[in-house]
């Protein structure tokens, strides 16, 4: 065999490829970034709290205060609904469209009666969709205070508000219900749900 005869190079061994499972785990920790980036937007670009819509019935007043002047730690705005019920008020509200998945409902309700009528009594109640989710009395007090804290298992078509006692007659005319810092909170949308892009409508 001759010794000066050139070697054959050896062929290149060709590139081992990395099983699919390991390419697939490679991706794992840049979807969990993706995912963290779109909650945070999802959280922090979305305005959370919302007021209820006057829809029809007894016509409250309303009043609306900056945070800076009142005390709700919800939101940027007080809002407070009022009524002089002379018998009996009903009032129905709404979630404002587009805001979502409403969650939570909250406030506080005042009931006031007049001087000199602390024999009367009245009573109120707040349903969503027809069903009853609070209610109260005040029986001899001049001012009682409620607080309204309820959990929504689905988003509500429509928030009803009543109320009704048995003076009507002079001097125990009217009693005074308010309803102070009405908030609704709200999930705020995903990122494939049109209201997601639309924050600041």
């Amino acid at each position: 065999m001759d010794e000066h005869k050139r070697r054959t190079p050896d062929k290149p061994r060709a590139r081992e490829r990395a099983p699919w499972y390991l390419k697939l785990l490679a991706g794992v920790p840049a979807l969990c970034f993706l995912s963290f980036v779109l909650i945070g937007l999802r959280s922090a670009s979305f305005d959370q709290q919302t007021i209820p819509v006057y829809v029809s019935g007894s016509r409250p007043s309303v009043r609306t205060e900056s945070h800076s002047s009142g005390r709700n730690p919800y939101t940027g705005e007080d809002t407070t609904f009022a009524w002089d019920v002379s018998q009996r008020a009903g009032t129905t509200f709404r979630p404002r469209e587009g805001d979502g998945t409403i969650t939570v409902l909250t406030g506080m309700l005042e009931t006031s009666l007049p001087p000199g009528c602390g024999g009367k009594s009245l009573k109120w109640s707040l349903a969503a969709d027809g069903r009853t989710i609070d209610r109260g009395t005040n029986h001899y007090r001049r001012t009682m205070t409620h607080t309204i804290n309820h959990h929504f298992s689905r988003t509500p078509r429509v928030i009803t508000l009543t109320a009704s006692w048995n003076g009507g007659t002079a001097p125990c005319t009217a009693f005074q219900l308010t309803w102070r810092y009405a908030t609704l909170f709200k999930d705020p949308p995903w990122f494939w749900e049109p209201a997601f892009y639309s924050f600041g409508d």
